[in-house]
């Protein structure tokens, strides 16, 4: 699926739609095989849409030294809704109308079915679907019982994926090293060293790797349904099973409160939909209600915004080289440059790093180059839809720049100085946003504190 600068759906599928769910009218979720190994586990997740055509999706779990796997039925509550998630990436090729799960019992399956339809709005919006929350799909699953579950749980656990949030995250905690556990899903160099350079060993993380079967990738090139799928909620479900296998009862996210914001006014759609408020209260209450009622599911940076999330990475120059927030670029670990990603990304930053700093991060100045101009106005909420990937809002962009405007006393780079000539939103001044905090969050007092203390530390400095 195409993502990023987008105006209109890509493609009008609702009659490809109703085809293939009249095809494959059942997605059978089977059995899954478990098999342990010294540090961790390897599970395999077994679906069907007919006898000719199944999958295997696999996860494989590696953990620190000492921890110490629960018992299987103490584990199959977290394997069960790991196994939910990730049927919904198999599920969309043809959306079949019931999903029978007989994998193991499931706890509250009209939850599973608001999430998938919740989490794929942006999946029906690019492929042009119409079809209510009641129709799109009914799954049936045999009823667990109530968890019981009695190990006691302490600590964090911390999902990091190498772009500026998390590290702003690990930076907070640092000094909590010694009760934290790195959490790692798919490894690459950016989360490895991020994690690295804040001063968590390798020997703290939980690394699970999780290819993707083949054949879902040959029924895309046949013409099969595709597109966005929550994976945040899939790295959560992913990130409970190693808390509750590591012992950590705090997995602590690096959301902010940006993410709340849709990317077409007046709908539903969200690319960041698994990453919003919404999302983070459901999940807390279905690991709390139906896995251990120890786990708390939040995110550190919910009282945040992205500008104040750039300001406080900004005070981290040893993480510079290290982190990546670019999904073109993040098979070699690179910056593409062209993508909406690293245009925000290089907005956020400038108010508060020198443009030498800029460019040595991203190898030029992003700000110079004129094909990223149709970018910029749907960054700044002048074309249209809101790119289809994880930026912030329009109202923050717009601060940055008027505050980038401002920096430069001759002549603003190029895009800069488009966007102060074209008919901009309003927005609230940088000043305004970065003394802002949003009270909508999940986040234990004491480490509220972390966040006073950093907020403190940056109202005391200047803007560039």
């Amino acid at each position: 699926m195409q993502s990023g600068a987008l105006a209109m759906p890509l493609a009008k599928n609702q009659r490809l739609f109703e085809k293939l769910r009249t095809r494959f009218p059942v997605f059978q979720v089977e059995p899954w095989n478990l098999r342990r190994s010294s540090n961790g586990f390897n599970v395999c997740f077994n679906y069907s849409i007919s006898e000719e055509t199944s999958f295997s999706s696999s996860f494989d779990f590696s953990f620190p030294q000492g921890a110490k796997l629960p018992e299987y039925d103490d584990l199959t509550p977290y394997l069960a809704a790991l196994c939910a998630i990730d049927a919904l990436s198999y599920w969309k090729c043809c959306c079949s109308p019931t999903l029978n799960f007989s994998a193991a019992p499931l706890a509250d399956p009209g939850w599973w079915q608001q999430l998938f339809y919740n989490g794929t709005s942006e999946f029906r919006f690019v492929n042009g679907i119409t079809v209510s929350a009641e129709e799109f799909v009914t799954i049936a699953a045999a009823a667990p019982a109530k968890p019981n579950d009695r190990a006691q749980l302490s600590g964090h656990l911390i999902p990091v994926g190498g772009g500026k949030d998390s590290v702003v995250t690990l930076e907070l905690l640092k000094e909590e090293k010694a009760d934290s556990t790195v959490f790692i899903f798919n490894p690459r160099d950016a989360s490895l060293l991020t994690a690295e350079h804040a001063g968590f060993p390798s020997s703290s993380h939980v690394h699970v790797k999780h290819p993707i079967d083949p054949k879902l990738l040959e029924l895309n090139e046949l013409g099969y349904l595709n597109g966005h799928t929550p994976f945040s909620a899939l790295l959560a479900f992913a990130a409970a099973i190693s808390a509750r296998c590591t012992g950590r009862k705090n997995i602590i996210l690096s959301n902010e409160s940006s993410a709340n914001e849709g990317n077409l006014s007046g709908s539903d759609v969200n690319h960041q939909w698994s990453k919003t408020f919404e999302f983070e209260q459901l999940a807390a209450e279905y690991l709390r209600l139906h896995c251990h009622p120890q786990l708390n599911y939040f995110s550190l940076l919910r009282p945040l915004n992205e500008l104040q999330i750039a300001q406080r990475f900004a005070d981290c120059p040893h993480q510079f080289t290290a982190f990546r927030s670019c999904n073109a670029g993040s098979k070699n670990n690179s910056w593409c440059g062209k993508c909406p990603k690293c245009l925000f990304v290089y907005i956020s930053l400038a108010p508060f790093l020198s443009s030498e700093e800029l460019s040595s991060i991203f190898g030029r100045n992003l700000l110079e180059d004129p094909e990223l101009e149709p970018i910029l106005f749907q960054l700044t909420g002048q074309g249209g839809i809101k790119p289809l990937e994880c930026v912030g809002t329009h109202e923050e962009v717009c601060a940055a720049l008027k505050e980038i405007a401002d920096q430069y006393y001759d002549e603003p780079p190029l895009l800069v100085r488009k966007f102060m000539e074209s008919d901009y939103p309003k927005s609230a001044s940088i000043e305004t946003l970065l003394g802002a905090m949003n009270e909508d969050h999940l986040v234990p007092q004491p480490l509220i504190a972390l966040l006073d203390d950093s907020r403190n530390k940056n109202e005391s400095s200047s803007l560039l």
